[in-house]
């Protein structure tokens, strides 16, 4: 879609501003980089609409896609499909976007579907000006004006150099760019979406690494990065602001095709993601979440230049006994959309330098520059749980919830992954993280149904699992990717059957979360709590540090703290402020 003819869609449509919608399936970091594209789009005059449903009245709806399993693809189609019976112009980015693009172009053939991959987007800038444009569109007085360029809809006429203008078709080209006048934003609809959180459709289940080089070769990284780097943020979408720390993966398992879009890993400078904290924390959010491809992977070399240090950050062990009020069901961070914070440092104090930084370090220095937010980390491989990696766990500043991309329990199958790790490395570094915490939520992914799993290959994970006693286990079935290592493997297990060892191990992860949930209720402990929304019958619904989200009446006063009290017979778990 030429963004010359675009151009101006942030004006005014008569007196109202134009309404984009994002939908974002996948994990954390498409979510993350949902958010910035929004806010882009929304210091552009848009009105924003982030987690809507396909259907949902909107003159934009922006599709951000997932490819981790098929299945993840069929539900894009769905939506893609649904979103262009409603929307005069359907984006559709991410990595499905990336690596099919053709195949997702063919689901419209009436110019209203534009595809935009990874490698495309650039910055948020690049992205949102190739739909804006530099110029104005003003539909109440049917007048489009970019620079000297005018077309006046009632005489017919269109004025530019090069340009074309066909007045019976309704259709304007200009190279190859093409804008069919009659399909895009031809129509006002009304909407009435808020502003509601993301609600990711695939769980978090971020590539996994081994010992074999990516199947991309040489392949740089994908330039989504600069989605991050390039800010207007933060964004008041959430409550628990996400901040893109890392993109790509520098290592390919066998089944992983999520590496094919998002090429080698690259890290955001620690002086970028200090910045944003330091704003978000500003803002008054009370947690932020690390996310990335393989945030295990972190790593900036020397010559990255210095953080500007406030030097009154508490690193050591927080006090976590603030009672602060909460304002309403969403506060976090409340800075005016659009705000840039690109340049935005911390208070001055000494200098760190930030060479040869990991994520041990990283999380070092997040915690000595920043006062009061807490860090929540994203989906982590099991090379990520360093010694150093585990002193850092200790700090109640960083939540007390892992989730480990474990895949399987089972030494054969994890060389036949290309995982690198083994069950037995995996259940010792689970031991330390308990050590480190009282009783933290640990989480994993399991794959089942990966080629070669065999019954007792399968109890061997079943066996890891137990053993682990995971606060959840996120188990979906094997799902053969183009292009990866798995995809030609033999003796894959009937999909029947790798159903019923997902359902054997979510009955356990059931077992094991109701557990750990009432071990909590009997501790009778405090805990601290963001809120997430407001609820049914006057309630809110919290997310505890520890990774359980709890009701709570929302009558009296509203802190920072609560107490588990019960959890009924459907799992809802109740709690109290304290």
């Amino acid at each position: 879609m030429p963004g010359a003819v675009l151009s101006g869609l942030a004006a005014r449509w008569g007196s109202k501003p134009v309404k984009i919608a994002f939908i974002t399936l996948g994990c954390k970091l498409n979510q993350c980089e949902t958010e910035t594209i929004a806010a882009g789009f929304a210091a552009k005059g848009f009105e924003v609409s982030v987690g809507a449903p396909a259907a949902s009245p909107a003159d934009i709806i922006f599709i951000n896609t997932c490819t981790v399993t098929s299945k993840a693809e069929q539900k894009a189609r769905r939506i893609i499909r649904a979103a262009l019976k409603t929307a005069n112009l359907v984006i559709v980015s991410g990595c499905y976007a990336e690596l099919n693009k053709s195949d997702i172009e063919k689901l419209d053939s009436g110019g209203r579907l534009k595809v935009v991959g990874i490698s495309e987007r650039e910055t948020i800038a690049g992205l949102v000006d190739s739909i804006v444009g530099s110029g104005q569109w003003v539909v109440g007085s049917e007048q489009w004006v970019v620079g000297s360029e005018q077309r006046v809809e009632g005489s017919e006429q269109w004025v530019e150099g090069s340009g074309q203008w066909v007045e019976g078709s309704g259709q304007w080209t200009v190279g190859s760019e093409q804008w069919v006048v009659g399909s895009i934003l031809s129509s006002r609809k009304q909407s009435t979406n808020e502003c509601n959180n993301v609600e990711a459709d695939i769980p978090d289940t971020t590539p996994a690494t081994g010992n074999q080089q990516p199947a991309t070769g040489n392949r740089q990284p994908a330039t989504g990065l600069l989605l991050t780097t390039h800010y207007p943020l933060p964004t008041n979408f959430r409550s628990r602001p996400f901040i893109k720390i890392q993109d790509g993966c520098g290592r390919a398992c066998a089944y992983c095709r999520t590496v094919l879009a998002r090429g080698k890993s690259v890290s955001v400078p620690p002086q970028t993601i200090l910045a944003a904290l330091s704003a978000y924390e500003k803002a008054g959010a009370l947690e932020a979440v690390l996310t990335g491809v393989n945030i295990g992977q972190y790593s900036v070399d020397s010559g990255q230049g210095t953080v500007d240090s406030q030097g009154t950050g508490d690193r050591g062990q927080g006090t976590g006994d603030s009672q602060g009020t909460v304002d309403s069901p969403v506060t976090g961070c409340r800075l005016p959309v659009g705000s840039d914070i690109s340049n935005t440092k911390p208070e001055t104090g000494n200098q760190q330098p930030a060479t040869g930084t990991n994520l041990s370090s990283l999380l070092g220095c997040l915690l000595d520059n920043t006062q009061k937010i807490a860090l929540r980390l994203s989906s982590l491989e099991p090379e990520a749980f360093t010694q150093d990696f585990i002193g850092v766990f200790k700090n109640d500043r960083i939540r007390p919830h892992i989730h480990i991309s474990a895949q399987s329990g089972c030494a054969r199958i994890l060389r036949a992954m290309g995982r690198g790790c083994a069950a037995v490395d995996m259940l010792e570094t689970i031991e330390q993280l308990r050590g480190a915490r009282n009783d933290p939520f640990i989480a994993c992914d399991i794959i089942a149904g990966f080629p070669g799993e065999d019954d007792g290959a399968f109890a061997e994970t079943l066996d890891f699992c137990k053993k682990a006693r995971f606060a959840w286990i996120h188990a979906f079935p094997y799902s053969p990717r183009p292009g990866t290592a798995a995809y030609t493997m033999k003796n894959r297990p009937p999909e029947s059957e790798a159903v019923k060892r997902v359902a054997a191990l979510t009955a356990l992860a059931k077992h094991e979360n109701r557990a750990y949930i009432e071990r909590w209720i009997e501790r009778g402990g405090t805990l601290n709590a963001v809120p997430l929304t407001a609820g049914k019958s006057n309630t809110l619904t919290l997310l505890t540090e520890n990774y359980i989200k709890v009701k709570i009446p929302s009558s009296g006063t509203k802190t920072e703290r609560c107490r588990l009290t019960s959890i009924d017979g459907e799992g809802i778990v109740w709690g109290e402020f304290v």
